[in-house]
């Protein structure tokens, strides 16, 4: 009698749709490597599972079998048995731990409930943590100060954009609005000797931000300033800066930003939207669908900007695009001006 081979597993599960559905574990793996300090204790070369399970405090046995879990996704290889050390793809993951530990986290969380948020069309974050994303943190320092350093990651390199690409030397009064902990406006500063700046954000997200400023010998040149950007913003500036902030809020929220930050500034004021846009093909990305899943936000495209910005006093000057990983869309630095009528 001849076995029929039925469809199913034996004909479609093939090692590449294996490796999307186990994607979850992929996440953990490399992120409880970071979470545990393994790729620290691996930055000095190879070392036995024994030698790890005490740096870390680990079970050696678990320990064991996460780190050959951690060789099949090319994270660490093992050139002695029961003895591993970083591949380059390892050591990239311990030069960007922040970042790691930052989507491995409360965001991995809460796309657990992706489905629920395609079907409402509405965030998920209350359901999956009890409150929204924000509030969430902010009853957690622990975690908000990960989500942060995550965060600082991110943008680090849309902070280097913004002060080559950027002339600042047109500025004497610089107000980041939801600047976070300060190190863009640290940036900034820095590129511009002759300018002050503004911090403007929550208080438990700006407290310690004077610690880097005194460091960074800028304290005197700058003021922290705290509050709520849906309710008003720091008057005064002639160069009011929104980095990563408007693609959190839906239109409604991104208008009421971008209407109080220009209540605030002075007519001829200038704005500096910096944003991962949408490209006009509307081709997604991963971070469109986060903001959808995590906050309620949306990307969009340099267009549906220029629109937010006509109806919300902004005068639309100039663009400039920045190269960043193609899954997060494109980075564009985007020039406003403050018009007469507000």
């Amino acid at each position: 009698m001849t076995a029929v081979s039925q469809p199913g597993l034996s004909d479609s599960l093939t090692p590449a749709l294996m490796r999307l559905l186990f994607g979850f574990q992929a996440t953990q793996i490399a992120t409880t490597l970071v979470r545990l300090r393994i790729d620290d204790a691996l930055a000095g070369g190879s070392r036995s599972v024994a030698e790890l399970a005490e740096a870390v405090g680990a079970s050696g046995d678990g320990l064991g079998r996460l780190l050959r879990a951690a060789a099949t996704l090319r994270l660490v290889r093992e050139p002695a048995r029961d003895c591993f050390e970083l591949t380059e793809l390892g050591t990239g993951l311990h030069a960007n731990r922040d970042l790691a530990g930052f989507l491995g986290g409360v965001l991995y969380l809460v796309h657990s409930r992706l489905s629920d948020a395609v079907v409402s069309g509405q965030p998920v974050s209350r359901d999956v943590l009890g409150a929204p994303l924000w509030e969430y943190l902010s009853s957690r320092p622990d975690e908000q100060a990960d989500f942060h350093r995550g965060m600082a990651a991110s943008a680090r390199a849309q902070t280097g954009a913004i002060v080559q690409t950027i002339d600042l030397s047109r500025f004497r009064r610089i107000v980041d609005v939801g600047g976070g902990r300060g190190k863009n406006l640290s940036a900034m500063l820095r590129a511009a000797p002759q300018a002050n700046g503004v911090l403007f954000d929550q208080q438990q997200v700006i407290a310690g931000a004077g610690e880097l400023f005194a460091a960074e010998g800028l304290n005197e040149r700058v003021e922290l300033v705290e509050g709520s950007f849906l309710e008003s913003v720091p008057t005064g500036g002639d160069l009011y800066v929104l980095k990563g902030v408007v693609l959190n809020w839906d239109d409604e929220g991104a208008r009421l930003i971008l209407r109080r930050c220009a209540e605030a500034a002075p007519e001829g004021a200038t704005l500096l939207l910096v944003e991962s846009v949408l490209p006009e093909s509307r081709e997604s990305s991963f971070l469109d669908l986060f903001m959808l899943v995590a906050l309620g936000g949306r990307q969009r495209t340099v267009k549906e900007h220029q629109a937010l910005l006509h109806d919300t006093g902004w005068q639309f000057d100039s663009v400039h695009e920045v190269p960043q990983p193609l899954y997060v869309g494109s980075l564009m630095l985007m020039e406003a001006h403050r018009t007469a009528n507000t």
